[in-house]
């Protein structure tokens, strides 16, 4: 087995959960007695994922010298974007150097219960040489979140500002990308949002869905974050 590594976006603002946050990094918040990023580092761990690479913003002091105080399972490196801002399309183009040729590609403020071989399997079973590929979750209510549409195998699209009716599917907040595929689909254009580099990806054809009934858990909210903690004791 290659090496896994995996690039963790962290650098939010967290303004939907500010009022709870202290002026602390989502990363950083409580979750049962213990700091998220200690527990999103574990389930990489627990994934045999060996580096991870932190795109870091809002509160970037305070995760870099978190990092420095407390050992970790696996190797951590950060990238802190500034100060120019650029997003996390641009982020993440700026750090392909620092990574290998495929590479895990997961949010900051979720924990996941899906298991990192099986994306890993299912691009390798792929006839057609794509190499990039998105987890993504049926949404069976109307009033679920919705943000990307499925055919055949494929993302077709996908986008947080504009719904369209066959998206019946919501990103799940795991990808396995190919760093060529990415260079490749951001030669015409350098998106500042990741949803925006990904529509050139599903523009192209070379995003694979992989679809899952895994759940996972999210703190981007103050009653999102009371129920993770709760759930994680």
């Amino acid at each position: 087995m290659n090496e896994r590594v995996a690039v963790v976006l962290a650098g939010g603002l967290g303004t939907r959960i500010a009022s709870v946050a202290d002026g602390k990094p989502k990363v950083l918040l409580d979750v049962g007695g213990r700091p998220f990023i200690d527990r999103k580092l574990e389930e990489l761990a627990r994934n045999d994922v060996s580096a991870a690479v932190l795109l870091l913003g809002y509160g970037s002091e305070q995760v870099t010298a978190w990092l420095n105080e407390n050992p970790c399972r696996i190797a951590v490196a950060s990238v802190v974007d500034g100060p120019s801002l650029r997003g996390t399309g641009g982020a993440l183009l700026d750090c392909l150097p620092l990574l290998p040729e495929t590479f895990f590609l997961t949010y900051g403020d979720s924990l996941l219960t899906l298991d990192y071989a099986d994306l890993e399997a299912h691009v390798q079973g792929d006839g057609k040489g794509r190499s990039c590929l998105a987890v993504v979750k049926p949404q069976e209510s109307m009033d679920a979140r919705r943000n990307t549409a499925v055919r055949n195998g494929i993302v077709v699209a996908h986008s947080k500002a504009n719904q369209t009716h066959d998206m019946a599917w919501l990103d799940y907040g795991l990808s396995f990308m190919s760093k060529s595929d990415l260079q490749e689909s951001a030669l015409a254009e350098r998106p500042a949002d990741l949803s925006l580099l990904y529509e050139s990806l599903c523009r192209r054809e070379r995003l694979l869905a992989f679809e899952t009934q895994e759940s996972y858990l999210e703190i981007g909210t103050p009653d999102s974050l009371a129920h993770v903690s709760r759930a994680v004791n």
